[in-house]
């Protein structure tokens, strides 16, 4: 089982893979009542052509009993390496909670090996979820616990 240090680097990879817009303005909210037994879905895809490409998916299940479940699928093809695709498939699972700090809000995961981390939240003015700056879609009470 990996570890979130992993899915923090995903988190950070994943951005560079696309374009996001950041959100100028922030509404405040409840995140547990809102996040709770959902399903936050995270999905990009690159292709350039002729010259290959590829996709990434994450999901985060906040299930109401204070687990999650991560889960991230990625993907490479280059047709000009003959077809070359290569293919990553994670599943991390740990608790998770809600924390202010610094005035900031923050998705807390600990998995089960005990590893921790932290992860930026913010809705934008367009009522749009970003977790570190990535858009994600959110389907409220469909977390798959």
């Amino acid at each position: 089982m990996r570890t979130l240090i992993s899915t923090t680097l995903i988190f950070i990879i994943l951005p560079i893979l696309g374009t996001f817009a950041s959100p100028k303005e922030y509404q405040s909210i409840d995140w547990y009542s809102y996040l709770n037994g959902s399903r936050l879905t995270f999905i990009n895809s690159n292709y350039t052509g002729g010259y290959g490409g590829g996709g990434a998916k994450v999901t985060i299940d906040l299930c109401r009993n204070g687990y999650f479940h991560y889960h991230s699928e990625s993907s490479v093809y280059v047709p000009d390496a003959g077809g070359y695709g290569s293919a990553s498939n994670v599943h991390v699972y740990g608790s998770w909670k809600i924390i202010r700090k610094n005035g900031i809000d923050l998705l807390y995961g600990k998995d089960t090996q005990g590893q921790e981390a932290y992860y930026r939240l913010q809705m934008g003015s367009n009522g749009k979820i970003y977790v570190e700056g990535a858009k994600y879609y959110v389907q409220r009470g469909k977390a798959r616990c």
